[in-house]
């Protein structure tokens, strides 16, 4: 190779260098969620002025460090009489206002949690009546990791119902239909019939004698 087309060559050589180096770099995103993870409470039932407890779960998540939940409730049919933390460790605090039908829940730690963990065990006392149900919608406010930054989720919520209700009445004239008051001429129509005959038979009878008479 003669020394021009060396130059050339480590000319090209330079610009692409450069070129390289000046083009910003695409760093991957870091994803920390699993695409599987999932924030639920099943669906409850209680009669008037009985209590049932049930579990606020998280599932697979990864480096969980912050979470922030609020359960929204029909206060006319139910009241939150107590908010337990799971087995998540680190701290917990919450707040219940029965009045305008809403728990506040909030999580954090500085290490980060792995797997599916029970986040809150919630008491509901059913004060509606028999026959009344209530969401138990789940508003994820944060679901972070330990770095803060969020992670995709999905939200499963319940419903909150009071069994029984109103008996049905049943239709006038009892099961299988309406009673109608029995009809007398047709009851007693074969047996008119039966004295008619035995009135003709003997009218002819008597005048048949009559005329041998």
């Amino acid at each position: 190779m003669d020394s021009s087309r060396f130059k050339k060559f480590g000319g090209l050589l330079a610009v692409l260098a450069l070129l390289i180096i000046a083009s910003p770099m695409a760093v991957p995103a870091y994803v920390s969620a699993s695409p599987d993870t999932v924030v639920s409470i099943p669906d409850a039932s209680a009669n008037s002025s009985q209590s049932v407890t049930v579990a606020i779960s998280i599932t697979d998540v990864t480096l969980l460090g912050a979470v922030t939940i609020h359960l929204h409730f029909n206060p006319d049919v139910v009241h939150v009489t107590s908010v337990a933390e799971g087995n998540l460790g680190g701290t917990f605090l919450n707040t219940t206002d029965n009045v305008t039908g809403l728990t506040n829940m909030t999580w954090f730690t500085i290490t980060g949690m792995n797997g599916t963990f029970i986040f809150a065990n919630v008491t509901l006392l059913a004060v509606g009546s028999p026959g009344d149900t209530s969401p138990l919608n789940l508003e994820v406010i944060t679901l972070a990791d330990t770095s803060g930054a969020p992670l995709t989720h999905t939200e499963d919520d319940g419903i909150f119902t009071i069994p029984g209700g109103p008996t049905p009445t049943p239709p006038t004239g009892g099961v299988g239909g309406t009673a109608y008051p029995p009809n007398k001429v047709v009851i007693l129509a074969p047996w008119i019939a039966l004295a008619a005959a035995i009135i003709a038979g003997a009218t002819i009878f008597l005048r048949r004698r009559r005329a041998q008479g």
